[in-house]
């Protein structure tokens, strides 16, 4: 389970990204995220959640790209 506090927006993009990747790396396409702590977020973190399910879905066969 990964936590989601605070903000996620654009200025907060590639510590999201990060966060996700090793999301993937650890859990795949089975990772979990628990968001009860954010107080705002934007089209970021829809588009963190695209790329990391893209990315858990090719894992096996590729490297991770972050």
């Amino acid at each position: 389970m990964c936590q989601l506090t605070g903000d996620i927006d654009i200025d907060t993009q590639e510590a999201v990204r990060k966060a996700f990747a090793q999301a993937a790396r650890r859990a795949g396409a089975d990772s979990a995220f628990d968001s009860t702590q954010l107080e705002f977020c934007d089209s970021t973190l829809l588009n963190g959640l695209i790329q990391l399910r893209t990315i858990a879905a090719v894992l096996p066969y590729a490297t991770c790209p972050f």
